[in-house]
């Protein structure tokens, strides 16, 4: 059964107030898409809005061949977890299991025995009979997925479920969200505002800001290629950094160093911080002279704070690396690695 998701001039106005405009997607049967963007950016309002939760108009909102705007949350085949778990703590991990299933008219005997077959295949079968206030947040987690997984909808939409997780068991819940995803072949819809958990777990990556989609493509094309200045500043850690380019006397250069760009016009050269090499490579076209004005150790490497001029410039090498007493340093980089961008509109050049 097709589960690909087009949306097309979706717009979405709450409180007399547009959050959402003109956006329009198209994502494969099966994909596993997330959406990034700060808070208040309208990742969650979409979300709402697919299930049918928040009011919107749309020139296309269809899932396969069924178009979801006519239809009533119920009706529309979504299965919803939530940041909070929404789980009733007056109940039993089993009874929060059954409790959709009996409400769609499942017999007991059948809920309880789907139920019991999800939590041996989530490992929380021993917490069948315990009560929500005494799981931890990963068991509330868990017990939230499996509710899901018996909803057996197309579409999966998920408001930033790992985010009260600490680190260690948010790599696990990803692996585990994963997997199910892959084994069941539904499209899930998954929020998310943190840029590791984006580039992990993605077939396909939306950025949002202001309601508006700067970019959705596969997460190595978002990462590599930004579309604008404003995508290339959601992923990386750190971030794309900007180069202005200056133009004297017929020549070019970015912080002195000699370069020619790809048009005429005002523009910024994007480089990540992986991109530069210190101390500089013999073949690195751009080379720059720096101060090393301060460093992070982070285990497998270290990041270097670099002053060249007053342009301050982060750059990753490799743990072992001692710089010099003085800390002065050549920098470089090849001119391939940059992206170039328009000024004025920060719009990424064409390749």
């Amino acid at each position: 059964m097709s589960t690909q998701l087009q949306i097309r001039g979706l717009r979405v106005e709450l409180g007399g107030r547009t959050i959402i405009e003109n956006l329009s997607f198209t994502a494969p049967t099966g994909s596993f898409i997330v959406l990034m963007g700060a808070s208040g950016s309208g990742k969650s309002t979409l979300l709402r809005a697919l299930a049918g939760l928040n009011p919107c108009t749309a020139e296309e909102l269809r899932l396969g061949s069924t178009d979801l705007r006519p239809l009533p949350p119920a009706k529309r085949g979504v299965a919803m977890v939530f940041q909070d778990h929404a789980l009733f703590p007056h109940l039993s991990v089993e009874q929060n299991l059954v409790f959709g299933l009996r409400a769609r008219g499942v017999g007991a005997t059948e809920s309880i025995a789907r139920a019991k077959r999800v939590a041996a295949e989530l490992g929380i079968s021993a917490l069948l009979p315990r009560r929500v206030p005494g799981l931890s947040g990963g068991e509330r987690q868990r017990v939230a997925l499996g509710r899901a997984l018996l909803r057996e909808a197309p579409l999966v939409l998920m408001d930033e479920p790992l985010s009260s997780l600490d680190a260690p068991l948010r790599a696990k819940m990803r692996q585990d969200i994963l997997r199910l995803h892959r084994q069941r072949g539904w499209t899930t819809v998954y929020v998310t505002h943190d840029p590791v958990e984006a580039l992990a777990m993605a077939d396909w990556l939306g950025l949002i800001e202001q309601g508006q989609l700067l970019q959705f493509a596969p997460p190595r094309q978002v990462y590599h290629h930004p579309a604008s200045l404003q995508a290339a500043a959601y992923l990386g850690q750190p971030p794309m950094q900007c180069l202005p380019l200056v133009r004297e006397g017929g020549q070019a250069h970015l912080l002195g160093a000699a370069i020619t760009p790809p048009q005429e016009g005002g523009l910024i050269a994007g480089i990540r911080p992986e991109d530069l090499n210190c101390p500089a490579l013999e073949t690195n076209s751009l080379r720059w002279q720096a101060q090393l004005a301060g460093r992070e150790w982070q285990g497998d490497m270290q990041i270097l704070r670099l002053r060249v001029g007053a342009q301050e410039l982060l750059c990753k090498v490799g743990s072992g690396f001692t710089p010099p007493a003085d800390g002065l340093l050549t920098l470089g980089a090849e001119a391939e690695a940059l992206r170039w961008f328009a000024a004025d509109s920060g719009r990424a050049l064409a390749r």
